[in-house]
């Protein structure tokens, strides 16, 4: 959660030339490429912080693709549903990702999908802390997906 003297004000610039204000803003990329997304939040003192997140947006024909900020804390992607069975850091990552459950989970399968849908990994999760190789995949944003017998819960997270 941003902390500082409030009010806060919020600056999104989505690296495309469109930029936002609010803490949960929604943009839609139409084009393939390179995009740096940074966010910028000031106190009511003028303390400035600026946290910046590059990735290259890869897309199938005509499709658009929307990023909806939704977390709790807008500083971070954090969980994309509402019953959150797991954390994921680091987020953004380079090589290695550790997931840890928070609740017992027999047997639990993780899937990786890219902002497509395509599928890129799947693999049973039983421990409570688990570290993922995600050094072959492309810079980008990804959703990492664990599936129970009763649950589903999904996250995101930035691959550098």
């Amino acid at each position: 959660m941003a902390s500082g003297v409030t009010p806060l004000t919020y600056s999104w610039d989505w690296g495309d030339g469109n930029v936002s204000d609010g803490p949960y803003p929604s943009h839609t990329y139409t084009s393939e490429g390179n995009y740096t997304i940074c966010l910028s939040i000031t106190d009511s003192v003028g303390c400035t912080n600026t946290h910046c997140v590059s990735f290259y947006l890869q897309k199938d024909g005509k499709s658009t693709v929307t990023i909806d900020v939704i977390s709790d804390s807008p500083t971070e992607i954090n969980n994309i549903v509402k019953d959150k069975a797991f954390t994921i850091f680091p987020n953004p990552v380079n090589n290695h990702l550790i997931i840890r459950l928070l609740q017992d989970i027999p047997n639990g399968e993780i899937e990786i999908y890219n902002l497509l849908g395509q599928k890129y990994n799947t693999l049973m999760i039983s421990n409570t802390e688990t570290e993922i190789d995600v050094s072959g995949l492309l810079r980008g944003i990804y959703i990492i997906e664990l599936k129970t017998d009763d649950n589903i819960s999904r996250q995101m997270f930035i691959k550098q």
